[in-house]
C-alpha cells in the first residue's frame, strides 16, 4: 500500500501534519475524517530509500573493531579511502552495510 503525506487540523483547530498507508487517497481522507480530522492536503508520499545499515545492528565486538580500524587509517589515509577500506574487509554482508 502507498504512502502519502498529510496535513489537517483537529477538533481543537491545531494544525497536524504526518503519513499515512492507505489503498488511495480517498482512502486516506477517510481514515482521516473517521479520526476527527479535517483534512487540507493529501499528497502521495516520495518512496523512501532504504535507510544505510537498516536490518542487523553491529555487535559490541563489530562496533569496537570498526571504530579502531577508522581510528588507525584515518591517521594515515582520508575518510572516505578509509571506509572503502573497511568495507571491503569486512566479511558480513550488515557489516559491509
Amino acid at each position: 500500500m502507498p504512502d502519502f503525506v498529510y496535513s489537517a487540523i483537529d477538533m481543537a483547530g491545531r494544525e497536524r501534519s504526518g503519513r499515512i498507508t492507505a489503498p488511495s487517497s480517498e482512502a486516506a481522507r477517510a481514515d482521516l475524517l473517521a479520526k476527527k480530522l479535517f483534512v487540507t492536503r493529501v499528497d502521495a508520499a516520495a518512496a523512501r530509500p532504504p535507510a544505510i545499515g537498516a536490518g542487523k545492528r553491529l555487535n559490541v565486538k563489530q562496533l569496537t573493531l570498526f571504530t579502531r580500524q577508522v581510528a588507525t587509517l584515518a591517521t594515515v589515509a582520508p575518510l572516505e579511502e578509509t571506509l572503502r577500506t573497511i568495507v571491503n574487509q569486512s566479511e558480513e554482508r550488515h557489516v559491509r552495510q
